[in-house]
């Protein structure tokens, strides 16, 4: 598996390949994809294994996600502004 497979943002993507890491660990594999569907996680792994990247960038991408949301959202009140107020 490959960490593009996971879904996440390109800029992410970008980030987690300058750090060196090519494939995502056991322990991202399997929460990465659970968190990002909105699961709640509980994870026992040894120290070094990647517990922290597995939480962290879920955590971002709904970041990332959710202000592509309001972006979108605010788009639409301009609009709709824009041709039913103005």
């Amino acid at each position: 598996m490959e960490f593009s497979e996971l879904e996440l943002d390109d800029r992410l993507l970008k980030v987690v390949d300058e750090q060196g890491f090519r494939r995502p660990t056991i322990v991202q594999q399997e929460v990465i994809p659970n968190a990002l569907s909105g699961f709640d996680i509980l994870a026992d792994a040894p120290t070094g294994t990647g517990k922290t990247a597995a939480y962290v960038l879920p955590c971002l991408q709904h970041i990332i996600d959710f202000s592509n949301k309001k972006l979108y959202i605010i788009k639409k009140i301009f609009i709709f502004l824009k041709y039913f107020i103005l």
